[in-house]
């Protein structure tokens, strides 16, 4: 479980996702347990994923940070549109 506070926490701990569908931005809420990771490694042979993000990744064949889960039950509540 990801300590409070780490960017694993950040990075794991999501409760709600977005979409857009027909032009317009929805949400959902999500529940599920915390997640149980551990950390890994990965031999990146192509990535091709952020080239078009500019996201500043230098290398996006050597991750900085890997992790493996086996996943978890996710709920997720009605969709709708997000309110601005």
């Amino acid at each position: 479980m990801a300590k409070p506070g780490s960017l694993e926490e950040f990075l794991f701990e999501r409760y709600c996702l977005y979409t857009l569908h027909n032009n317009r931005l929805r949400i959902a809420y999500t529940h599920h347990n915390p997640w149980s990771f551990r950390k890994a490694k990965a031999d990146v042979i192509s990535n091709t994923l952020a080239e078009s993000y500019n996201l500043g990744i230098i290398d996006v064949l050597q991750p900085d940070f890997v992790h493996m889960s086996d996943g978890v039950v996710v709920h997720t509540y009605s969709i709708e549109d997000v309110v601005t």
